[in-house]
Protein backbone atom coordinates (compact mmCIF):
# COMPACT_ATOMS: atom_id res chain seq x y z
CA UNK A 1 0.00 0.00 0.00
CA UNK A 2 1.46 3.37 -0.51
CA UNK A 3 -0.71 6.97 -0.71
CA UNK A 4 -0.69 10.30 1.07
CA UNK A 5 -2.77 12.87 2.59
CA UNK A 6 -2.22 16.39 1.09
CA UNK A 7 -3.15 20.04 3.18
CA UNK A 8 -3.05 23.83 1.72
CA UNK A 9 -4.31 27.43 1.61
CA UNK A 10 -3.91 30.48 2.73
CA UNK A 11 -4.85 33.75 4.74
CA UNK A 12 -4.96 37.51 4.50
CA UNK A 13 -6.66 40.42 5.72
CA UNK A 14 -6.51 44.01 6.64
CA UNK A 15 -7.93 45.80 3.05
CA UNK A 16 -8.98 42.28 1.90
CA UNK A 17 -9.60 39.09 3.67
CA UNK A 18 -9.48 36.00 2.03
CA UNK A 19 -9.15 32.47 3.22
CA UNK A 20 -8.51 29.05 1.62
CA UNK A 21 -8.49 25.71 2.34
CA UNK A 22 -7.96 22.46 0.61
CA UNK A 23 -7.03 19.10 1.37
CA UNK A 24 -6.69 15.73 -0.02
CA UNK A 25 -5.91 12.48 0.20
CA UNK A 26 -5.06 9.07 -1.88
CA UNK A 27 -4.45 5.09 -1.10
CA UNK A 28 -3.89 2.56 -3.17
CA UNK A 29 -4.06 -1.20 -1.82
CA UNK A 30 -2.66 -4.19 -3.54
CA UNK A 31 -2.47 -7.65 -2.59
CA UNK A 32 -2.46 -10.29 -5.43
CA UNK A 33 -4.74 -9.62 -8.38
CA UNK A 34 -6.73 -7.48 -5.98
CA UNK A 35 -6.47 -3.63 -5.64
CA UNK A 36 -8.52 -0.93 -4.53
CA UNK A 37 -7.59 2.44 -5.12
CA UNK A 38 -9.46 5.60 -2.76
CA UNK A 39 -8.96 9.31 -3.29
CA UNK A 40 -10.58 12.51 -2.38
CA UNK A 41 -10.77 16.26 -2.54
CA UNK A 42 -12.18 19.05 -1.05
CA UNK A 43 -11.94 22.86 -1.79
CA UNK A 44 -13.41 25.79 0.31
CA UNK A 45 -12.84 29.43 0.12
CA UNK A 46 -13.64 32.65 0.95
CA UNK A 47 -13.38 36.37 0.26
CA UNK A 48 -14.50 39.25 2.88
CA UNK A 49 -16.52 36.50 4.77
CA UNK A 50 -18.76 35.11 1.34
CA UNK A 51 -18.01 31.76 0.07
CA UNK A 52 -16.23 31.70 -3.18
CA UNK A 53 -15.37 28.13 -3.72
CA UNK A 54 -16.54 25.12 -1.94
CA UNK A 55 -16.73 21.98 -3.29
CA UNK A 56 -15.69 18.07 -3.17
CA UNK A 57 -15.02 14.79 -4.74
CA UNK A 58 -14.29 11.00 -3.51
CA UNK A 59 -13.61 8.50 -6.30
CA UNK A 60 -13.24 4.46 -5.53
CA UNK A 61 -11.79 2.23 -7.94
CA UNK A 62 -11.90 -1.48 -7.21
CA UNK A 63 -9.49 -3.66 -9.96
CA UNK A 64 -9.53 -7.45 -10.50
CA UNK A 65 -6.26 -8.04 -12.30
CA UNK A 66 -6.80 -11.49 -15.21
CA UNK A 67 -3.32 -11.22 -16.34
CA UNK A 68 0.26 -9.54 -14.85
CA UNK A 69 -1.06 -6.24 -16.46
CA UNK A 70 -4.40 -6.35 -17.77
CA UNK A 71 -7.02 -5.57 -15.19
CA UNK A 72 -11.28 -5.02 -15.01
CA UNK A 73 -12.21 -2.52 -13.36
CA UNK A 74 -15.58 -0.60 -11.57
CA UNK A 75 -15.31 2.77 -9.94
CA UNK A 76 -17.53 5.38 -8.18
CA UNK A 77 -17.22 9.00 -8.74
CA UNK A 78 -19.50 11.05 -6.44
CA UNK A 79 -19.34 14.86 -6.49
CA UNK A 80 -20.51 18.49 -5.44
CA UNK A 81 -20.18 21.89 -5.92
CA UNK A 82 -22.05 24.76 -4.46
CA UNK A 83 -20.76 27.38 -7.72
CA UNK A 84 -22.00 25.02 -10.02
CA UNK A 85 -25.38 24.39 -8.33
CA UNK A 86 -24.68 20.74 -7.99
CA UNK A 87 -26.01 19.44 -5.23
CA UNK A 88 -24.27 15.77 -6.00
CA UNK A 89 -23.14 14.40 -8.94
CA UNK A 90 -22.53 10.35 -8.81
CA UNK A 91 -21.14 8.61 -11.80
CA UNK A 92 -20.96 4.86 -11.55
CA UNK A 93 -18.44 2.94 -14.25
CA UNK A 94 -17.10 -0.29 -14.81
CA UNK A 95 -14.17 -1.61 -18.04
CA UNK A 96 -10.91 -3.12 -18.65
CA UNK A 97 -7.85 -1.48 -17.80
CA UNK A 98 -4.17 -1.85 -18.94
CA UNK A 99 -0.50 -1.04 -16.56
CA UNK A 100 1.38 0.38 -19.41
CA UNK A 101 4.20 0.71 -17.14
CA UNK A 102 4.12 -0.84 -13.31
CA UNK A 103 7.53 -0.05 -11.65
CA UNK A 104 8.74 1.14 -8.89
CA UNK A 105 9.83 4.95 -9.85
CA UNK A 106 7.38 4.62 -13.07
CA UNK A 107 3.54 4.22 -13.55
CA UNK A 108 1.30 4.98 -15.97
CA UNK A 109 -2.52 2.94 -16.34
CA UNK A 110 -5.48 3.60 -18.60
CA UNK A 111 -9.08 2.43 -18.48
CA UNK A 112 -11.98 2.47 -19.96
CA UNK A 113 -15.56 1.33 -20.27
CA UNK A 114 -19.37 2.50 -20.31
CA UNK A 115 -20.93 4.35 -17.12
CA UNK A 116 -24.21 5.39 -15.73
CA UNK A 117 -24.20 9.50 -14.20
CA UNK A 118 -26.92 10.39 -11.69
CA UNK A 119 -27.06 14.67 -11.41
CA UNK A 120 -29.06 16.69 -8.98
CA UNK A 121 -28.71 20.46 -9.45
CA UNK A 122 -30.54 22.69 -7.07
CA UNK A 123 -32.48 24.75 -9.50
CA UNK A 124 -33.09 21.46 -12.75
CA UNK A 125 -34.58 18.18 -11.90
CA UNK A 126 -32.14 15.25 -11.25
CA UNK A 127 -30.95 13.00 -14.23
CA UNK A 128 -30.03 9.55 -15.19
CA UNK A 129 -27.58 9.32 -18.23
CA UNK A 130 -26.30 6.29 -19.65
CA UNK A 131 -21.90 7.57 -20.58
CA UNK A 132 -18.46 5.98 -21.33
CA UNK A 133 -15.35 7.18 -19.57
CA UNK A 134 -11.62 7.25 -19.70
CA UNK A 135 -9.41 7.11 -17.02
CA UNK A 136 -5.77 7.56 -17.24
CA UNK A 137 -2.86 7.33 -14.24
CA UNK A 138 0.67 8.56 -14.41
CA UNK A 139 3.20 8.89 -11.59
CA UNK A 140 6.99 9.53 -12.31
CA UNK A 141 9.36 9.65 -9.23
CA UNK A 142 13.66 10.63 -9.72
CA UNK A 143 16.42 10.89 -7.68
CA UNK A 144 14.88 7.66 -5.87
CA UNK A 145 11.71 8.88 -4.60
CA UNK A 146 12.88 12.57 -4.03
CA UNK A 147 10.52 14.34 -7.10
CA UNK A 148 7.39 12.90 -8.08
CA UNK A 149 5.59 14.43 -11.22
CA UNK A 150 2.07 13.25 -11.37
CA UNK A 151 -1.10 13.16 -13.41
CA UNK A 152 -4.54 12.25 -12.74
CA UNK A 153 -6.97 12.42 -15.52
CA UNK A 154 -11.07 11.02 -15.51
CA UNK A 155 -13.29 11.70 -18.04
CA UNK A 156 -16.98 10.82 -19.17
CA UNK A 157 -18.88 11.53 -22.75
CA UNK A 158 -22.98 11.63 -21.52
CA UNK A 159 -24.87 9.70 -24.37
CA UNK A 160 -28.05 12.06 -23.60
CA UNK A 161 -29.17 14.86 -22.84
CA UNK A 162 -26.97 16.83 -25.28
CA UNK A 163 -24.30 14.26 -25.24
CA UNK A 164 -22.29 16.42 -22.61
CA UNK A 165 -18.55 15.76 -22.36
CA UNK A 166 -16.83 16.05 -18.77
CA UNK A 167 -13.29 15.11 -17.76
CA UNK A 168 -11.43 16.38 -14.28
CA UNK A 169 -7.28 16.61 -14.34
CA UNK A 170 -5.10 17.14 -11.20
CA UNK A 171 -1.20 17.16 -12.35
CA UNK A 172 1.60 18.54 -10.23
CA UNK A 173 4.98 17.97 -8.24
CA UNK A 174 5.69 16.79 -5.07
CA UNK A 175 9.23 16.83 -3.34
CA UNK A 176 10.79 15.24 -0.48
CA UNK A 177 11.88 17.68 2.70
CA UNK A 178 12.26 15.37 5.53
CA UNK A 179 11.09 11.40 6.27
CA UNK A 180 7.39 10.97 4.90
CA UNK A 181 6.90 15.12 4.40
CA UNK A 182 6.17 16.35 1.18
CA UNK A 183 6.05 20.06 -0.24
CA UNK A 184 3.46 20.01 -3.10
CA UNK A 185 2.26 22.28 -6.48
CA UNK A 186 -0.47 21.03 -7.92
CA UNK A 187 -3.11 22.51 -10.45
CA UNK A 188 -6.11 20.93 -11.31
CA UNK A 189 -8.79 21.46 -14.19
CA UNK A 190 -12.47 20.71 -14.57
CA UNK A 191 -14.10 21.00 -17.44
CA UNK A 192 -18.17 20.41 -18.18
CA UNK A 193 -19.04 20.99 -21.89
CA UNK A 194 -23.07 22.01 -20.72
CA UNK A 195 -22.62 23.19 -17.52
CA UNK A 196 -26.02 25.02 -15.87
CA UNK A 197 -27.37 28.23 -17.47
CA UNK A 198 -24.73 30.98 -16.55
CA UNK A 199 -22.12 28.95 -15.45
CA UNK A 200 -18.96 28.37 -17.06
CA UNK A 201 -17.31 25.59 -18.26
CA UNK A 202 -13.88 25.40 -16.82
CA UNK A 203 -13.16 25.35 -13.20
CA UNK A 204 -9.13 25.69 -12.04
CA UNK A 205 -7.36 25.66 -9.11
CA UNK A 206 -3.74 26.27 -7.93
CA UNK A 207 -2.76 24.48 -4.69
CA UNK A 208 0.61 25.03 -2.64
CA UNK A 209 0.75 22.50 0.55
CA UNK A 210 2.21 20.05 2.26
CA UNK A 211 1.65 15.87 2.45
CA UNK A 212 2.58 13.08 3.92
CA UNK A 213 3.31 9.49 2.83
CA UNK A 214 1.51 6.72 3.70
CA UNK A 215 3.79 3.70 3.51
CA UNK A 216 4.92 0.77 4.98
Amino acid sequence: YYGYISAGGNQTSGNTQTQALNISGTLTYRKEEHRVIWDGKYNRAQANHEDTANNAAMNFRYDYFLTRRFFTRASNLSETDQFQDLSLRDTASFGLGYDILDRQFQRISVAAGPAVVYQDYTNTASTVTPSTTWQLGAEFRFRGDDVILFHRQQGFYDLGHGSGTRWNADQGIRVSITDNWRINLEYDVRYNSLPVAGKKTTDTNIIFGFSYDIKP
